[in-house]
Order: structure tokens, then sequence, then C-alpha cells
């Protein structure tokens, strides 16, 4: 069968169920600047946290499937170009600022994320970490979270507390604009996604003026639950807008395949996730498709759609493809707007003394690679706020020209040395 522009959509599929459709299931000195004011371990224990609150987890996967079909309808993209996104990381990015701000933007970010009320969100995002925390052989899937600020501004604790609480967010401080403080921030992207992303977050980093920029990130690399025989793998030609070669992985056995008028889908299982290949016929472009009500019937009922069960030959391309892009407008065009909005943006509990705080920028990157062995996938979101106005700190004054007390202590308060200096000889 030929095939034309179809991993873009099939690799779209992937990321809007491979992180929302999984079971709940779950089987799973001196410190260098900047030290993290909150952290939390990241990786949650099934026995730790007791099991997944099924009906609160499936609720969450209902709002980030239809946050995710917002968001296949909204995506720009051609038949020359990949489209790749996580869903699921961007959401709990947003439910990062949805926690921050106040009154009407509160208001529309909870809206936009399918909720009434932030509470409900804290504990669905909960029991979402909990199911999407795996750490087994052959599979592994892992979320992180956290909070960069400005050593220069005063923060309130109780919202950083809030999201390391709630949304398990470590909290860091240093210097906005310095490099040295850009390069953690990529160290901890990369430790938090297996360095899967480090050939291109290198341009990552703050500017002079962010007061604070809340990055999540997503990990994930699994096994096929049958694999692909690398012997049977062939050269042969995706048929895109142009021919290309490629490495085609060719596989037999027993499955399912589903058929909607426009498309024929196939779901492949991985250890704990599986992706999803939707295929359009013939004559049936991506852009028809994604612009198709029936697909997101599909995406929403599977098993609603006409079937047949036999032995499938499969065909599937090695691919490793990636992504990385301003998501502002692309959000904007989904309905969010006071948050991006200097004069309307409400996120007065987070600075002291500082209240005109809105979203300058939000970037989104995801990489995605399939050989015969499994998939590997990873993606961050990083949202930067800035201030209107410019933060005048109150200036204060100690000059030590008189005599004096001193105390010299240990970090951990003994008093090592105390005196009193009255002449400096």
């Amino acid at each position: 069968m030929k095939k034309a522009v179809k991993m873009i959509l099939a690799v779209l599929i992937f990321m809007t169920t491979l992180t929302a459709c999984n079971s709940a299931d779950t089987n799973n000195n001196n410190t260098p600047e900047p030290q993290p004011d909150n952290k939390l371990i990241l990786e949650i224990k099934a026995d730790e946290v007791g099991g997944v609150d099924e009906n609160a987890y499936l609720d969450l996967n209902k709002q980030i499937r239809l946050f995710s079909n917002k968001l296949l309808l909204n995506i720009p993209f051609d038949e020359k170009t990949n489209v790749l996104y996580s869903p699921a990381n961007i959401y709990l990015a947003m439910s990062m600022l949805t926690d921050l701000a106040s009154n009407d933007t509160k208001a529309e970010l909870l809206e936009f994320l399918g909720f009434e009320n932030s509470d409900k969100l804290d504990t669905q995002i909960g029991e979402l970490w909990k199911a999407l925390t795996i750490k087994q052989q052959g599979s592994l899937i892992k979320l992180a979270n956290s909070v960069w600020l400005s050593d220069q501004l005063d923060y309130n604790k109780d919202p950083l507390n809030h999201l390391a609480l709630k949304q398990h967010a470590q909290s860091y401080t240093g210097k906005m604009g310095d490099p040295a403080f850009s390069r953690k921030l990529q160290d901890w992207i990369n430790e938090n996604t297996e360095n899967f992303l480090k050939d291109q977050i290198g341009h990552l980093g703050f500017d002079a003026d962010t007061v604070m920029s809340l990055v999540s990130t997503i990990y994930l690399k699994d096994s096929w639950g049958k694999e692909f025989h690398k012997e049977a793998t062939i050269r042969d030609t995706f048929h895109g807008y142009q021919d290309e070669e490629c490495d085609m992985m060719i596989d037999s056995s027993t499955g399912t395949l589903y058929f909607g008028t426009k498309f024929t889908a196939y779901c492949r299982y991985l250890l704990n996730s599986k992706m999803w290949f939707i295929l359009p016929n013939e004559g049936t472009s991506v852009k028809d498709l994604v612009n198709d009500e029936e697909l997101y019937k599909f995406l929403s009922n599977p098993d609603s759609f006409e079937t047949k069960r036999g032995l499938i030959e499969v065909h599937l391309p090695k691919f490793d493809i990636n992504s990385d892009a301003s998501i502002r407008d692309l959000l904007a065009s989904m309905g969010l707007e006071l948050v991006f909005d200097p004069n309307k943006a409400d996120f007065r509990n987070l600075v002291k003394g500082l209240d005109s705080l809105y979203v300058d920028d939000i970037k989104h990157g995801a990489r995605l690679k399939i050989d015969e062995e499994g998939v590997e996938a990873a993606a961050y979101t990083m949202i930067d706020v800035k201030a209107n106005s410019v933060y005048e700190p109150e200036r204060l004054s100690f000059i030590v020209d008189r005599p004096f007390i001193f105390s010299l202590n240990s970090r951990d308060g003994v008093n090592l040395f105390t005196g009193v200096v009255n002449t400096l000889k």
C-alpha cells in the first residue's frame, strides 16, 4: 500500500495517547549552585503512595485527551514538516502555572484545562504522577517539574511550597541572564530526560529580566511487547511529499485493524504503553483527516469502530524526529488570553512588591525515536514569566565603620568564634 505523509499523524496520535491512555496499573560537602529550595524525590513508588484512584485518573485522562484533540486541531503544519508535541507535558506545565495564578487569570487557566477548581486539578494531577511513574525492566516513564527563580527578588514561600507538595516541583534560585544558571537548567533537563534531548536544548536559558520559569519534562523508554526482528528489517521506500529510502521493520502477528471511513488504524503494544498508527486512505491527506470529526470520535472510543482480526503483516519505518518551538501563539489560538497580557495577567501572590507579572513565552521541545526494540521519547515545556514594570528593591546600607561584634558559625549554627572589634590593629 502506498504511504502518503502518514508518519506525521502517527506520531501526533502517539503523543496524544501514549501519555494518557495507559492503564492505571503501576509497577513501579559542597552543593553546586543553584541549590534546591524545595526538593522532592521524583521517583514515586507504588508502596509509598498507595494505589491509583482510578476514577480521578480516568477523569484527568479524559481532560488531557480533549486538550490533545484541541491541540491537534490548532497545530499549523504542512506536508513537508513533521509535527511532534507532548500534550501531557504541556498540560502538566500549564497546571503548575494555574496554581500560581489568581482571580480571572486562574479561572481562565482552569477552564482551559477543563476544571472548575484547582483543588480537584491538584488531586488528579497527583494521580497522574502515580500512574505514569514507572521503573521496571525494559520500561521507564518519569515526570519532573521545576521552578527557576531570580535571586534578586523576594518570593512568597507559600506558592512555592504548594508547587512542591502538589506538583512535585523543585525550586532553584540563581542570577537570571547568567550563562552558568542557564547551564544548570540544561543539566536538569538532561538529567530528567536521560540526555535524550541534549542535542536540541543548547539554546535554552534565561533572559536577564526573567522573573520566573516553570519547566516540566516527561521521559519514556518502553519495549515492544513483541520486538521486531532486526534481521527482518529491509531497505524500502517511504512515500512522503517526496520518496525517501528508509529502514522498514516487518512483523507478522495476530492482531486487530480498525477502520474508519477515511483511515485504517493499528495499535502496537509496549510493556507499559501503546502506540497508535493511523493511516489515511489513498486520496485522503493527513490534513483532511485532522479536520475530520471522525478522527476524534475514534481517539475517544476506538472499540466503537469496525474491526477485523487476523494475521497482520506490519511494515513500520524506523524514525527519529524532533521539534522545538514557541507554542505561545498556538495556545493563544486555543483560547488563552489573560496570561499573556501584561496589563491583565494576575500572578500577584508570587513576588513581594511586584504585582504586574505575565507570561512572556512558552517553549516546547520533543523528540521521539522508534526501532526494533521499542520507543524512546522525551519532551520539555518551559514557561517564562516576566514583569511589566521594572522591580526596584528597597535600597539599604550596612557600613561597618565603627566598633562591632562578630560571630563565626558553622553552617548548622555551631558558634566557632565570637568577639568584639574596637580597633583594627
